[in-house]
């Protein structure tokens, strides 16, 4: 089928991009130009004529609502599994089915029977009451950080929603850093397309999806079997597991894209958005002089930086987006952070401004597919960049930015490591709201 309205190909475009799918860090350390290029060269840009890039607002937010012609989709082909042996495609085999019962990759009626089960836990009452015990995970977390006179960030940032989860779940504390390991190990087969998975990431992969389902298992028997140690969270998704509306498969699946979702992108909502905070110090400033602003910051700081830089869909049949038509069983791919910098929906998207008026992200998906967890990790971020406005009004990076490095990955925007100075600490404020 030709495609109406194709655009025009552009090797020295094609390659630049190659290069960021590759996770090249001269790209996907600054990943902001290129989308710029993007979004300039179509509505619907065909990277190597054959895959279509969806990167200005209006169109990927069209797209997500057309959740009956644009599919949720995986699959085995990033692992190129003809050039594996017969031990490591039944590996990939076992991946791809353990990625299938986690709600993001499901779609119609499957999909919504088990998100409106998963949706119980998550209900708005639940989640509001919850801040105390968020404000308490937080300062204690600074008060290890004031401990020293410079402090790796990122440290906080992948422990406190790890806390969280941990207490809403009713996980042992001291599982947080496995859970950070094999959540790690998941992660890295996450690229769409471009560069190959190595053999090895693939077996690493393996080996931790086969250790959280069965750390999910024996949490949800530990959990059945005492009452003691069950939380309210893990009731409602019991109770729905045990009403016939979730699997038991399901319901690991579900548990287990619950804990990686709080890893990989809260962790890097609060890496991105302190980093956004403390290199544009005016709105640091800003925050530090009226903490209440606390909600609005962390929707501008989503938008700005955003923690998921792209994902993907296949179409079920022939779609058409802005005239062009992407014929069935097409993958494409849509860039949420250039959709968050488009200038046909943000004035001067690409400065950071928390008094914006417009800050509909799309940082946390659109639709359907919504983030289910996006309340939760809204309140970590609200709390937390509350909280280091109030405690430590002077922090500073303690490195020069432009050293900083970013983790070389197309899907995941996050710094490998982000030192402060903490400055004079005000003490706690448990009690703020």
């Amino acid at each position: 089928m030709i495609c109406a309205a194709k655009t025009v190909i552009d090797n020295d475009l094609d390659q630049s991009i190659t290069k960021f799918l590759a996770g090249d860090s001269a790209v996907t350390q600054d990943p902001y130009p290129l989308y710029k290029r993007i979004r300039d060269a179509g509505p619907v840009y065909w990277y190597r004529d054959s895959i279509p890039i969806i990167a200005r607002f209006a169109d990927a937010t069209a797209l997500f609502k057309d959740s009956a012609r644009f599919l949720t989709y995986r699959g085995k082909e990033r692992f190129a599994p003809e050039r594996l042996s017969d031990e490591d495609r039944a590996r990939v085999d076992e991946i791809v089915a353990f990625e299938a019962l986690q709600m993001n990759e499901m779609n119609g009626d499957g999909h919504r029977r088990v998100r409106a089960a998963a949706q119980r836990a998550f209900l708005p009452p639940r989640i509001n009451q919850f801040e105390a015990q968020v404000r308490g995970i937080v300062n204690d977390l600074l008060d290890e950080m004031a401990e020293n006179d410079i402090s790796d960030f990122m440290k906080f940032a992948y422990r406190l929603p790890l806390s969280v989860v941990s207490v809403f779940m009713g996980m042992p504390k001291a599982d947080i850093d496995t859970l950070k390991e094999l959540g790690d190990d998941i992660a890295a087969i996450k690229p769409f397309v471009g560069g190959e998975l190595s053999v090895e990431k693939i077996r690493k992969a393996h080996l931790s999806v086969q250790r959280t389902q069965s750390y999910v298992r024996e949490m949800v028997a530990r959990h059945r079997s005492d009452a003691a140690v069950r939380t309210e969270f893990m009731e409602a998704l019991l109770d729905a597991q045990s009403g016939d509306k979730l699997s038991q498969d399901e319901l690991g699946g579900t548990i287990s894209i619950l804990i990686y979702a709080s890893h990989e992108s809260s962790t890097n909502m609060l890496g991105n958005g302190l980093h956004s905070l403390l290199t544009n110090r005016d709105q640091w400033e800003r925050l530090v002089a009226d903490p209440s602003l606390s909600d609005r910051a962390v929707a501008e700081l989503l938008r700005y930086n955003a923690p998921v830089q792209m994902m993907t869909r296949r179409t079920c049949e022939t779609a058409t987006l802005s005239g062009v038509d992407i014929p069935e069983q097409t993958r494409v791919l849509i860039l949420y952070g250039s959709a968050n910098h488009d200038e046909r929906e943000f004035a001067d998207p690409d400065s950071l401004d928390l008094m914006r008026t417009k800050a509909n992200h799309i940082s946390f998906g659109y639709g359907v597919h919504v983030c289910i967890g996006s309340a939760l990790a809204r309140l970590e971020g609200r709390v937390a960049f509350e909280t280091l406005t109030r405690r430590f009004p002077d922090m500073e990076i303690a490195a020069n930015p432009g050293d900083l490095t970013w983790n070389a990955h197309p899907v995941f925007r996050g710094l490998k490591s982000l030192p402060v100075r903490l400055g004079r600490d005000r003490g706690r404020t448990d009690m703020v709201r």
